[in-house]
């Protein structure tokens, strides 16, 4: 204690007190500096903070600018599964235009042969009757030199002869004739893209084949030309539409396409798209031209289509300039003569309804739902994603939320391709998973 109070005691002394003034001033040089130094530091640190800061939201940008293309790789992803889509259902249109036009060939070549055997047959008629004819030439010659030494039976004889020679001209004018059609009939056979049609079938019933007798029969003088079977006249082709229950029972209908477009002329619609449009109920350009934003949303969700591409595409705009570009063919007096023109009609295929109660998990009630929604047939179904039939059930009947359709559009394919075997195969693996 009496050093502590004597160690105060000496800074009375003005050496103390010079020495205590030196070392405040050298503590407050040195907190001087330190805050110096320290607020060069946190300037460094500030610094690097806003590098960090900006760093940060251009990697922020990077991301949304990645997010954004992966959204685009997708849309075009999916529109690219739409294209092929669409190129199958081309490729199989192509091939059943290449079956029945296989089928046309075949039919017109056999029409063909059995063309050339008529007119072999006709030939050889015309042969037989030609070598008649000239018998009968002869046969007159003799009785027209016997006649100059028969008194009144002379000029009987030669009426008798001159008959058989009008006779025998008439039926030198009917086997011109036949010969005429006959190579009309090969010409006309002959020509690629020509097809007969009962308007250019030359009506006649004494054609070569419906001769009965050819012979020439001479009886008191008489003469008596070839027997001619009249032809039954063709069965006349009734109208299929008459019959109401006949119509329902086809699975062909006859549809008149007056107030309908092409639709494909749209950049972005194909022949499948086109379809679906015209099972919602868009068949023409002013259709499309008419949509506001929720019509278009109400469209997206009907044709199972990606939100934003029909806004990207601009189907509305261009259906409008197909419209302002040929105004003539959408006034409603070119349509309703257009339409009192049609003289053809065009056949459309309907699909009969498919037994969807074949896929493994589709019972009556989910038909029943299925088929309100517009799903009938297997390939419906096959085109349909699982979540899309999934959320399809759940709207309708939140209680059908346990089904799990992930296999259905497998099956549908299966039985779409009548592979029935291994759709058996498969649905016994499902069951035994």
């Amino acid at each position: 204690m009496e050093n502590l109070n004597q160690l105060f005691a000496d800074f009375g002394t003005q050496e103390s007190i010079l020495i205590l003034s030196w070392l405040i001033i050298a503590f407050l040089l040195g907190l001087l500096a330190g805050y110096f130094l320290r607020n060069r530091y946190v300037n460094e640190l500030t610094k690097q903070l806003e590098e960090k800061e900006q760093q940060l939201f251009q990697k922020q940008n990077e991301w949304d600018q990645a997010q954004n293309e992966l959204a685009l790789k997708e849309a075009d992803l999916k529109r690219a599964a739409f294209e092929a889509e669409e190129a199958r259902l081309t490729v199989r249109q192509a091939q059943e235009e290449n079956q029945r036009l296989i089928h046309l060939a075949t039919s017109a070549q056999a029409e063909l042969d059995k063309t050339k055997a008529a007119e072999q047959a006709a030939l050889s008629v015309i042969n037989d009757l030609n070598d008649q004819i000239l018998g009968l030439k002869t046969r007159n010659v003799q009785l027209l030199e016997a006649s100059g030494g028969l008194g009144e039976d002379t000029s009987e004889v030669g009426i008798g002869g001159s008959l058989a020679l009008d006779r025998l001209s008439a039926i030198e004018i009917q086997l011109a004739r036949l010969t005429e059609e006959n190579t009309a009939l090969l010409r006309k056979l002959g020509e690629p893209g020509v097809t007969e049609t009962p308007e250019d079938r030359p009506i006649t019933t004494n054609t070569p084949q419906n001769i009965e007798e050819t012979s020439v029969v001479e009886t008191a003088g008489e003469f008596f030309v070839p027997k001619v079977i009249p032809t039954e006249p063709e069965p006349e082709i009734t109208n299929m539409g008459s019959d109401s229950s006949n119509l329902m029972n086809s699975d062909k209908v006859l549809l008149r396409n007056v107030d309908k477009n092409d639709l494909t002329a749209i950049d972005g619609i194909g022949p499948f798209l086109e379809k679906k449009l015209n099972d919602a109920g868009v068949f023409t350009y002013a259709d499309i031209a008419g949509w506001d934003a929720a019509k278009i949303e109400e469209i997206t969700q009907q044709i199972s289509f990606f939100e934003g591409r029909i806004e990207k595409d601009d189907w509305v705009g261009q259906a409008q300039k197909l419209i302002d570009d040929q105004p003539e063919e959408f006034s409603s007096e070119s349509t309703l003569a257009d339409a009192r023109d049609l003289m053809h009609i065009e056949t459309a295929i309907v699909p009969a309804k498919d037994n969807l109660k074949l896929i493994l998990g589709i019972d009556e009630t989910v038909e029943k739902i299925l088929l309100t929604s517009g799903i009938d047939t297997f390939a419906e179904l096959a085109r349909l994603d699982p979540d899309e039939i999934r959320n399809i059930l759940e709207v309708i009947d939140p209680a059908l939320s346990a089904k799990d359709p992930s296999s259905w559009p497998a099956q549908a394919r299966l039985a779409l391709d009548e592979e029935w075997e291994v759709l058996q195969d498969y649905q016994e693996q499902l069951k035994g998973g």
